[in-house]
Order: C-alpha cells, then sequence, then structure tokens
C-alpha cells in the first residue's frame, strides 16, 4: 500500500538521494514524563534562529500529567507555536519540554546535529509557516511537519555536514563575541572621555538655572 509505504521508516544506510518525508526519518516523541524533576525548557527558553537555549540555566519542574513530554540528548525541539520564529534546539540533556514544542528523536541512520541543522534551514521554516493554522498565534503541528519532504545524504556526508556547520558556527560565535567585546570598550572609552571633557577645571563652573530656561 502507497500510503503504508509513505510512512514506513527509512534505512539512510541506502545512500544518497533518497527522496523521503520527514516522518520516515524521526519519530515524533510523545512519552509520558518520568515522575522525577528535571530540566524543564519551554518556547521561552529557545533563542530565535539560532537553533540554542536563549538561557544559561534551566529550572527543575517536576513533571505534569498532561502538557510535559520527556526528552533525552540527541532528540531535537522545535517550536510549532508562531514557527516563523525558527526556535529550535539539539538537546544536550535528559529534560522536560513543553507540549508548544515539537520533540523529535532520530531513526537509526540519522544523525541527530544533521537534524537540527535541518530545522534551522529557511526551506523546513518556510514549510512550518505554511502550514500553520491562525492568525494571530499561527501554530503547525507534528502532523503537518512529518509532511515535509527532502533527499536524504547518507548517514556519512550528514556526519560530514553536521561537522562543517558545528566548525562555521564556533567560528562565528567566536567573532560576534570579539566584535561585543570591541563595541563595549568603544562604548567605555567614549563614556570616560565625555565625563572627562565636561569635568575638566578649564571649564567655567556656574549653576545650571544660569544655563537653561523653564518654559
Amino acid at each position: 500500500d502507497r500510503r503504508a509505504r509513505a510512512r514506513d521508516p527509512v534505512d539512510a544506510s541506502q545512500g544518497d538521494g533518497v527522496r523521503a518525508r520527514l516522518a520516515r526519518l524521526v519519530s515524533s516523541v510523545d512519552v509520558t514524563a518520568s515522575g522525577q524533576p528535571l530540566p524543564y525548557v519551554a518556547l521561552e527558553h529557545l533563542e530565535g534562529g539560532m537553533g540554542r537555549l536563549g538561557t544559561s540555566e534551566l529550572q527543575e519542574r517536576l513533571p505534569e500529567p498532561a502538557g510535559m513530554v520527556e526528552v533525552l540528548q540527541g532528540d531535537v525541539l522545535f517550536g510549532k507555536l508562531r514557527p516563523y520564529l525558527a526556535k529550535s534546539w539539539l538537546v544536550d540533556r535528559r529534560a522536560l519540554c513543553s507540549s508548544e514544542l515539537i520533540a523529535m528523536r532520530a531513526r537509526p541512520g540519522v544523525e541527530p546535529r544533521w537534524l537540527s541543522y535541518l530545522v534551522q534551514s529557511r526551506p523546513f521554516v518556510e514549510w512550518g509557516v505554511a502550514t500553520s493554522d491562525g492568525t494571530k498565534m499561527p501554530r503547525t503541528s507534528w502532523e503537518k511537519l512529518g509532511r515535509y519532504e527532502l533527499d536524504l545524504p547518507s548517514a556519512e556526508e550528514q556526519r560530514a555536514i553536521a561537522d562543517y556547520l558545528d566548525t562555521e558556527t564556533t567560528r562565528i560565535d567566536v567573532l560576534v563575541a570579539a566584535r561585543r567585546r570591541m563595541l563595549a570598550l568603544i562604548d567605555e572609552r567614549l563614556d570616560g572621555e565625555v565625563t572627562r571633557v565636561l569635568t575638566r577645571s578649564l571649564w567655567p563652573v556656574a549653576p545650571l538655572k544660569w544655563l537653561t530656561r523653564v518654559t
């Protein structure tokens, strides 16, 4: 049956160019959380378009009967609410996640790091936007995201792509951090220069009321 085959997992070892829907490459994680407290990640904890957390710490929470999913290291999260924000994260620890995040687990032969870059890509984000319902708070779903089609690279090529993008991302992050430090130093020097000039003893000192007029 053609529909059944379209839902069957794909063996990534088949080689390059296998055309498949996302749902055949990953599974949706919907496991009810266990009873122990775990770090909790919600949509607001993710940095849009960056594929990472926007906070240095996640608070631990006890799982709730509904609205939470337990995820593992290597799972990939994608925000289904307002998908144009492109919020995603490659999970690096056992955690709980909000129901506003779609949790995906790579099937054998699919590199999780490659998957995390895939969900950050413009075509995927545009698919999420196109499949959203609602205007003020558009929302997509796993059923719709799972129909996203792509040409699957081999497992070896997936790792090579992920290695390259990891290296480039680290290099760019270092450059951005250096630029921020430089701008901070410029601001600090400018503030110091303004203070020095305005407080020089060569300038005459006068009450502010002599220099201004109240209207």
